[in-house]
């Protein structure tokens, strides 16, 4: 018989083979060593196609955003290769699917892809001829809905989008198009029969529906094909996961191997549990200040009196036997004689998503040496934790477990040493409702509307975080409603410091020699998990949203624990991505829907500390398109250099064909009052004279050369507010 297993691992940037055994019990069957050639610091495109060399002319392209690009890495799977499982699918950067049939997907399939979009990945399906095929088996996640084909007359749109001339349309087959409004998607390129291209932003990624078969000979011969796709991918950020990143120990693209900001890494413990804990300094302190004391002058005095000091020789070891003994009845007290498995689970659902992920921290707390068996009903992709994550002093020793992976995955071979804790994590994607449904809209600058509560039980502590602001609802019952009024709202990410002190008050992050109370304990937890629920990052050019989180009781898995009877303690944070309506007519476009080109200068990208960076020896002037059609209101600039030196930027004015410098970044209205020289958001000034009437903005960019002689860009970003008529 012949049976067909498929293993998921990751490799480091060094390995280059792996090998596979087959064992029965401890004896080696057969060993085999596979090839491998890790992708470290590049970029992943998946295509998915009929055709075998599809958009291999991408391999070696830089693609990406400022911040996190990487050298593309061109892989053609078929169908049937893609694996059921969103975690197997994290190391893949963007996923194409051009020219083949999605609807063979099977429903476990469809759902890792759902789940590996809303952490990030970003999908593209490219139609033409076989565009409703393309489509059958993603269209929930898509932007569009395809009604149909058409011959497609130009490629104007899409070449003017691409930054380059257009070639001929002859032949071309384009879908025809309907924008799906009700899940935000908008509108990038348009076309005669619907959208081009069509972007939606869902959960922490991407879906993009392009109306044409890039394999098409009009678009396969292109001298701007390449310029199509970088423009497409350009909001994408090449980073791993915390979890993939703490199992290859590569910690790159500013990923951190702890489930939030670096800035809290070892303070804060998803477990709530005792046991763990080192004892406090005054109970270790007055214990050994006693034993000296007895032991020592107390013993000596009693002998004396009684004139019996030979007596020593027997009370010596009495006394140690003593104390070992209330040693050990403080530790058992302290550390408890019960079985404890504790999760500490963030369940992320977003609106419109048919899934949702799930992370969960898993520890089991021994009262002595054992082995046990821990079983996930899911497909669990599982990452051994270690102290920082605990919060102890160790991660529970013992040898190494076994990973079984599949559904149900498991844990075997699990040994804890006495009075300690082993914690995994553990990433799913399980099929989701939503929890809360909201009607949301922003008008200068405030946030009103309403939130429900659809789920089945209550949820506590609710609260609806959106940049720098905070709004705590309290509890909320099954379908219950909530009044939402957010005042002073910012785009942007959320800012953790004031977000931590309002959702959790008096949370003490340094907790070494702090208090160790229930209370304390329980908030440390709760902090652990809201910072890994706040800490992921939106894609740009996304609508308004809001974070809302709130805490329930019921983990959306199941989990079984073999070898005793354990007390069992569960945290779970219900948290879901929310859209907020703008005004009618209200537009943002991020930088991976404003092309971007290099006018003048050297600029080259290059691998930095915290991933690829823009690297300027001299001048660069960078042209931006905004949409003409587009009536601006704002233009937002976002830079980040790799030192504390800013650049010298200038803006072309179109109305006296000069540069008007700003040196000094004072000059911008700040969006946060946390400015660094080396970050900055803010408005660009005097939007008639720097926007020119076919929509256009020049920046030029130079190393300040009193003091470098280099300059080093993580982000040059422009984004734009406006309405559309």
């Amino acid at each position: 018989a012949r049976k067909q297993v498929t293993l998921y691992t990751y490799a480091t940037s060094f390995q280059h083979t792996v090998r596979v055994r087959i064992l029965q019990g401890t004896t080696v069957l057969l060993e085999q060593r596979a090839p491998i050639d890790p992708v470290s610091n590049g970029f992943l495109l998946v295509v998915v196609s009929d055709t075998p060399d599809q958009l291999n002319y991408l391999s070696g392209t830089t693609l990406g955003s400022t911040g996190g690009s990487g050298t593309a890495t061109v892989a053609h799977l078929a169908p049937e290769d893609l694996p059921a499982s969103s975690a197997a699918l994290a190391g893949v950067d963007a996923l194409v699917f051009a020219g083949t049939d999605s609807g063979k997907l099977s429903p476990e399939v469809r759902q890792a892809i759902a789940g590996w979009v809303l952490q990030g990945g970003t999908l593209v399906v490219a139609g033409g001829a076989n565009g409703p095929a393309a489509a059958a088996g993603l269209s929930d996640l898509l932007p569009v809905t395809i009604t149909g084909s058409e011959p497609l007359d130009s490629l104007d749109a899409l070449a003017a989008y691409a930054g380059g001339a257009p070639p001929a349309a002859a032949g071309l087959i384009a879908n025809q198009t309907q924008l799906r409004t009700d899940v935000g998607a908008t509108e990038i390129v348009a076309g005669a029969g619907g959208p081009l291209l069509a972007r939606r932003a869902i959960g922490a990624g991407e879906t993009y529906a392009l109306a044409v078969d890039p394999g098409a000979p009009a678009l396969r011969g292109w001298d701007h094909n390449t310029d199509l796709w970088k423009q497409i991918l350009a909001g994408h950020r090449v980073q791993q996961s915390p979890a993939a990143a703490r199992r290859t120990q590569s910690y790159y693209s500013g990923s951190n191997p702890y489930i939030g900001s670096s800035y809290y890494l070892g303070q804060l413990s998803p477990f709530d549990i005792p046991g763990i804990e080192l004892p406090g300094v005054a109970l270790v302190g007055g214990f050994l200040f006693l034993y000296v004391l007895v032991i020592g002058p107390i013993n000596w005095l009693v002998l004396r009196r009684m004139h019996r000091p030979d007596l020593a020789w027997v009370t010596i070891p009495a006394l140690i036997l003593l104390f070992a003994g209330m040693a050990y009845v403080m530790s058992y007290q302290s550390k408890g004689s019960q079985l404890r498995l504790a999760t500490s689970t963030v369940v992320r659902s977003y609106s419109g998503a048919p899934v949702a992920t799930v992370n969960s921290y898993v520890g089991i707390f021994s009262p002595g040496r054992q082995e046990y068996t821990l079983d996930f009903n899911d497909d669990a992709q599982i990452t051994e934790v270690g102290s920082s994550v605990l919060g102890g002093p160790s991660n529970g020793g013992g040898s190494s477990a076994r990973i079984y992976q599949g559904k149900p995955s498991s844990i075997r071979n699990l040994n804890i040493d006495t009075w300690t804790l082993r914690g995994f994590e553990a990433e799913m994607t399980v099929p989701y409702q939503p929890v809360y449904t909201a009607q949301l809209q922003l008008r200068q600058g405030t946030i009103t509307g309403q939130i429900t509560n659809q789920g089945a039980t209550p949820l506590t502590d609710v609260a609806v975080v959106a940049g720098n602001s905070v709004q705590l609802l309290g509890t909320l019952g099954a379908g219950q409603q909530a009044t939402v009024r957010l005042s002073g709202y910012t785009r942007g990410p959320v800012d953790l410091d004031q977000a931590l002190s309002r959702l959790v008050p008096g949370v003490q992050l340094q907790y070494y020699g702090g208090s160790n109370s229930a209370e304390d304990r329980r908030q440390r937890s709760r902090a652990a998990l809201l910072l890994s629920a706040l800490a992921v990052k939106q894609p740009a050019g996304d609508a308004p949203s809001v974070v809302v989180v709130g805490w329930g009781t019921q983990r959306p898995f199941d989990l079984t624990l073999h070898g005793g009877l354990p007390v069992h303690d569960d945290t779970v944070l219900v948290t879901s991505l929310l859209p907020v309506a703008q005004e009618p007519g209200a537009v943002f476009l991020g930088p991976s829907q404003i092309p971007r080109t290099v006018l003048t200068g050297t600029v080259r990208t290059e691998n930095g500390p915290n991933g690829p960076m823009l690297r300027l020896a001299d001048p660069a002037v960078f042209e931006y398109q905004v949409p003409r059609t587009l009536q601006v209101s704002r233009l937002i600039l976002d830079y980040e250099v790799t030192n504390d030196m800013p650049p010298v930027l200038a803006v072309w004015n179109w109305q006296t064909s000069d540069w008007d410098e700003i040196r000094d970044t004072n000059n911008f209205d700040p969006l946060s009052p946390k400015q660094l020289n080396s970050r900055y958001s803010g408005d660009l000034p005097d939007l008639a004279a720097h926007l020119s009437p076919e929509g256009q903005v020049r920046l030029r960019v130079e190393p300040d050369t009193t003091n470098i002689d280099v300059l080093y860009l993580n982000r040059l970003d422009l984004s734009a507010e406006g309405r559309q008529p």
